[in-house]
């Protein structure tokens, strides 16, 4: 286990950080004891002359007011609540308070994909350490679609009659969302080949939600699905989503954000880019949002390949866009996720006849083969280090991505044999719970012969670029740095934190955790896309180890909440 993180824990030292955790925690507790005592000192008393004195003074150690606790707790994670809730008795209520504010700024946890019906697991950055999260009865068998402020989406998927949940685990709540059923395009898709497949992974693309606090009368939840044509709100407690029409022909949405009460939606047109519209006024259960349509910038994308031992390499193929709000202030960022697509070469195929005008081996050139859209500077000096022959970033080896040498990759699942998270592991009781041999879910995945050349691709993280959008212009401008800034991103979840918040958390940084379809050309398959993005020196670290990922579920970066 200390093995498989040993560079990231170089970032997150996990006895230091337990350690200072306690540290805190007994300083907050023992000031809070000593305030009680002077306190509660008649004004004639003498007082304690010494610790020891005092000590003897005070109640048992576990007899600990309300309102001392409740100086304590808004110190702490919802991770170091929980476990103060669990020190004793009498201490189980205050820490697990929602009206108490946990401390601000946590590092999010980053959910690993499903193997049992009943938790899921997911990977505590500040500890260092694998933790399980046991799911509520009804949402169990049912299949992680991402998050969004605190809350999970989980789908349980029975065809049309499919149903999907927002839950916290750390609570147990859950809130049914409308029936998909009630989306125009649900049904057609249901009796797709894709829906056997990939069931709703390939429908539900994104759900985000305007509020953590889904009993709010501001609480509002956006999603698009399947064609991505279309937008969808509604509000907790309806029984259908409202249908929008917002996009012209050619359009389809990229990304949803709530950000100051407004609705920001990514758009990728044909003839649009660039700049962010007029707001428009939407209703939905007699309620009104604002959006803005924000046009994504287009990049000229170079047709230059590479060839590596049995895989031509397009450089910089494909573009995953994000749009997230700055922790520090409120300003919208658009981040461009560069991948080069890699393709298995076959017997009968000649190189350079790959698409594109394929070269020999280490004939391509990758400066100028990708250009920010709107912006003349191509900062072309910054790209040497994506050169896979020199590769330096602590990825893969390229010829290590067949199938076959599977059983050298870590599982990130597998090594929950030291960890304190909500619940600790148990591999004992894991084996029969593995999606993998799960014959009952009637979901007709079947492994695609390797002859299915189309989906023999793997994308592989190669670059990110900064655009951040204009107030005033109405423009995406190009922002080159996140100054103290640290993103998380995933296409299911993420989020920005200040950097000097957080313990020896470097800014201008990206971690990304990658969801990437276009490997699946199996039930499972080996999912490299973790990994630190150095914005200051344009590498890209892959601290995490490899994990393997079913077709149907998601890696998502996640911040509990109470």
């Amino acid at each position: 286990m200390f093995s498989l993180f040993s560079s990231l824990i170089g970032h997150f030292s996990e006895m230091k950080v337990i350690t200072e955790t306690l540290v805190v925690c007994g300083c907050l507790v023992f000031g809070g004891v000593v305030i009680k005592t002077q306190l509660r000192r008649k004004p004639w008393e003498k007082p304690p002359d010494n610790i020891v004195e005092m000590s003897l003074m005070n109640d048992p150690w576990e007899i600990l007011s309300d309102d001392i606790m409740e100086m304590v707790v808004p110190h702490l994670s919802v991770r170091d609540r929980i476990r103060l809730s669990s020190v004793c008795k009498s201490w189980n209520t205050v820490p697990m308070r929602r009206d108490i504010p946990s401390a601000p700024h946590q590092l999010p946890w980053l959910i690993l994909p499903q193997c049992c019906h009943k938790s899921l697991s997911f990977y505590d950055l500040y500890d260092g350490k694998v933790g399980k999260l046991d799911l509520p009865e009804p949402v169990q068998g049912g299949w992680f679609q991402g998050s969004s402020k605190g809350w999970m989406i989980m789908v349980m998927e029975k065809d049309l009659d499919s149903t999907m949940f927002l839950v916290n685990p750390i609570s147990g709540a859950q809130h049914q969302l409308p029936s998909l059923i009630t989306v125009p395009s649900f049904q057609n898709f249901v009796e797709t080949t894709r829906w056997k497949r990939y069931g709703a992974s390939l429908f539900s693309y994104c759900l985000v939600l305007s509020t953590s606090d889904i009993t709010s009368e501001q609480c509002m939840i956006a999603a698009f699905f399947g064609d991505a044509e279309t937008l969808c709100l509604c509000r907790p407690g309806d029984t259908s989503w409202s249908i929008c029409e917002v996009l012209d022909a050619n359009e389809v949405i990229m990304d949803l954000l709530f950000s100051s009460g407004k609705l920001y939606a990514l758009v990728l047109s044909h003839d649009k880019e660039g700049f962010m519209s007029a707001p428009r006024t939407l209703s939905c259960g007699g309620h009104a949002v604002e959006l803005y349509l924000v046009y994504d910038i287009m990049p000229r994308f170079s047709d230059q390949n590479e060839v590596y031992g049995d895989y031509i390499v397009q450089l910089k193929a494909s573009l995953d866009s994000h749009l997230i709000e700055s922790a520090t202030n409120g300003e919208i960022y658009l981040i461009h996720q560069m991948q080069d697509k890699f393709m298995k070469l076959y017997d009968d195929e000649n190189p350079e006849d790959g698409g594109g005008g394929g070269q020999g081996e280490g004939g391509g050139n990758e400066e100028d083969d990708y250009v920010e859209g709107g912006d003349d500077d191509n900062d072309s000096d910054n790209e040497e280090h994506d050169n896979l022959e020199d590769n330096e970033d602590g990825g893969d080896d390229i010829h290590d991505m067949d199938d076959d040498n599977e059983e050298h990759d870590h599982n990130l699942e597998d090594n929950e044999d030291g960890g304190d998270g909500i619940h600790d592991t148990d591999d004992d009781n894991e084996e029969h719970d593995n999606l993998e041999d799960n014959e009952d879910r009637g979901d007709g995945i079947t492994r695609v012969e390797e002859e299915d050349r189309d989906l023999n691709v793997y994308l592989r993280t190669s670059a990110f670029y900064v655009y951040k959008l204009h107030p005033k212009k109405k423009k995406i401008v190009s922002a080159r740095c996140l100054e103290d800034q640290v993103l998380f991103l995933s296409g299911a979840g993420q989020l920005s934190l200040p950097a000097r918040e957080i313990n020896k958390l470097e800014g201008n940084c990206i971690y990304f955790a990658t969801n990437n379809h276009s490997t699946l050309h199996q039930r499972e398959y080996i999912n490299r896309e973790l990994g630190i993005f150095n914005l200051d020196d344009r590498r890209v670290k892959r601290s995490f180890p490899s994990v393997r990922v079913s077709v149907r579920s998601r890696l998502s970066w996640f911040t509990p909440i109470l």
